[in-house]
């Protein structure tokens, strides 16, 4: 279950993923749930209202390109404006049987924004930076800038890209590590991360 508004904050789109070993118990219940289609993977959909506020979550369960017994679990929030999908089992009942696995699980998490400065939405370096026209470049305006937090360590903590958008707008892309379990919450725990990010980057007034 989400908690946040996803249009409020202005979220186009947010995905995680991880790989890791099922025992043929969950593989079980969950081919059960969802029998693999022609790729072998299964899949989940579903369409949740919070608020008014529709919002659509996607997941895909698969064996991993590699073969080595692995399971690659894939899940996706967008905001929704479908009034249907197709039928399928729940995103919140694949959550459901994976919760019953205990071992803690790193979360490769990325998630875009685009933001409207005309909200009072602008980023700690302002975009587009205009160069001086004495220096001879080949170019003499930068729209974007990657940005990394390390630990002491050297290990990266997370990657920002900020870039310019037509009408004055602002693309935020946040990729992270989340390391957890799954859960009823997980969703909305490892989106509430990546807003926390957003906010030390583009300020809100």
């Amino acid at each position: 279950m989400i908690t946040v508004s996803l249009k409020s904050e202005n979220v186009i789109a947010f995905q995680f993923d991880t790989t890791l070993m099922l025992n043929d118990d969950v593989i079980k219940r969950v081919k059960e749930l969802s029998p693999p289609d022609k790729s072998g993977g299964s899949l989940f959909e579903e369409i949740q209202e919070i608020n008014t506020e529709k919002y659509e979550s996607f997941a895909s369960v698969g064996r991993t390109k590699k073969n080595n017994g692995k399971y690659e679990v894939t899940i996706a929030v967008t905001p929704s404006r479908r009034r249907q999908i197709k039928e399928r089992a729940s995103v919140s009942q694949l959550i459901e049987i994976l919760s019953t696995i205990k071992e803690k699980l790193d979360f490769d998490c990325r998630i875009l924004l685009r933001l409207r400065r005309s909200k009072g939405l602008n980023p700690i370096i302002n975009l587009p930076l205009r160069l001086s026209e004495s220096v001879d470049l080949a170019f003499n305006e930068i729209h974007g800038i990657h940005l990394v937090k390390k630990n002491n360590e050297g290990d990266i903590i997370y990657h920002v890209i900020l870039d310019t958008a037509p009408k004055s707008a602002l693309r935020e892309s946040i990729s992270f590590i989340h390391s957890g379990n799954f859960s009823e919450t997980i969703i909305d725990e490892i989106l509430k991360e990546a807003l926390k990010i957003s906010k030390l980057f583009v300020v809100r007034k």
